[in-house]
């Protein structure tokens, strides 16, 4: 007999709130997993956030999420935000898929995203770049649960991503005069007199070519 037909024995389970429910299923599929994240935190204080975090789920869209939970889809317990999302999910991708799909991307960049998922991947990119990719991953995890969640609460539809297209710059080339007739044969032969004189007065080469091409210029 599983965790819940023990309960249930004392108790209704359609009987609990939503909040209860969760929180009695999550400790009968991942038992040690609850245990080790959440057994030191009162259960009342546990029972506060799920509630705080469930506000405006309604009763279907909590049992399409606990029916999803109680599937055994997940070898890892979700967290209270995750299992938001699948709540009131269309057709999103979960945070696991949406990082995998991310990686992916920025190995390929033909492939494809969501719009979201391009938002949070760029937001944590820089901890990709130091080579954290732990931190990295639970960083845009709570990124992106929190703004899926809102989306999705606000009607919105998954938008895949479409990069910008670049804009062609029209450029038109210019003729310029040059400031020095240097295909003048009389003025370079004067620049390089001039050069040979100041350099014979000690300048450097640069120098003397500097003050020749000034002299030539004054004298125009």
């Amino acid at each position: 007999m599983n965790t819940i037909a023990k309960y249930q024995e004392n108790i209704s389970f359609e009987n609990l709130s939503n909040p209860q429910k969760l929180i009695m299923s999550l400790k009968s599929m991942y038992a040690s997993q609850f245990a080790k994240h959440l057994e030191t935190m009162p259960s009342q204080v546990f029972e506060g956030i799920v509630s705080a975090a469930l506000i405006g789920v309604s009763d279907a869209d909590f049992n399409k999420g606990l029916a999803r939970l109680l599937s055994g889809q997940n070898k890892f317990m979700p967290t209270v935000q995750e299992f938001k999302s699948w709540c009131v999910t269309g057709n999103w991708w979960t945070s696991a898929e949406a990082w995998h799909h991310a990686c992916e991307a920025s190995k390929q960049p033909k492939h494809k995203i969501t719009v979201i998922t391009k938002q949070c991947w760029d937001e944590v990119y820089h901890i990709v770049l130091d080579g954290n990719m732990r931190e990295a991953q639970r960083q845009f995890t709570n990124l992106y649960e929190d703004r899926v969640t809102r989306a999705q609460l606000q009607g919105a539809k998954q938008e895949a991503y479409v990069a910008p297209v670049a804009i062609p710059v029209k450029t038109s080339q210019q003729n310029y005069k040059s400031l020095n007739s240097n295909q003048d044969p009389e003025y370079l032969e004067e620049v390089k007199r001039l050069t040979q004189k100041y350099c014979a007065a000690g300048m450097s080469i640069v120098q003397a070519g500097i003050r020749a091409a000034k002299e030539l210029r004054g004298a125009a």
